[in-house]
């Protein structure tokens, strides 16, 4: 009977799993430093409240911004290159008044930001916002029972009077 010779295969290291991971890694650790970009910081100093005082009336000067980009300063409309001069002007007639945005709720955040950038050029950074109240939460309206209703189940008919 004849013996049948097999070769054996010489023992070696598969690559390709290890060099798909370092691509994998390598791809990750590219988009992870494009995305690592530094991005300008916009200091905002929220108020601190006390309770139980009442608010005290200061004089003010509010920037708005209405829904189409239009600044305003004191409910007059002024031009981009305009508004660092009215502003300005306007806490030069209050020096003591504090500086109010009031931006329209439909405003772009652009906007908003190009407005902030506008006030900081001028060294003018102490800023608060003005927003909408809340509208407060109502409880639902319980329908009155109809007299031909019995009171418990809608729609049933309660006894005739």
């Amino acid at each position: 009977m004849r013996r049948i010779r097999r070769h054996r295969d010489e023992p070696r290291i598969d690559m390709t799993p290890m060099l798909d991971t370092i691509f994998l890694l390598l791809t990750f650790f590219l988009f992870a430093l494009t995305l690592a970009t530094r991005f300008n910081v916009t200091e905002i100093r929220l108020p601190t409240t006390s309770q139980g005082r009442a608010p005290e009336p200061v004089p003010a000067v509010i920037v708005g911004l209405k829904a189409d980009g239009q600044p305003m300063v004191d409910n007059t409309a002024v031009a981009w290159t305009d508004l660092l001069a009215a502003v300005r002007e306007a806490r030069e007639r209050t020096p003591s008044a504090t500086l109010f945005i009031a931006p329209d709720a439909e405003a772009r955040s652009t906007d908003l930001f190009r407005l902030m950038d506008t006030l900081a050029q001028g060294d003018i950074r102490d800023l608060r916002f003005l927003r909408l109240p809340e509208a407060k939460a109502t409880p639902p309206a319980t329908p009155a029972a109809a007299p031909d209703q019995s009171p418990g189940v809608p729609g049933t008919p309660g006894p005739n009077p």
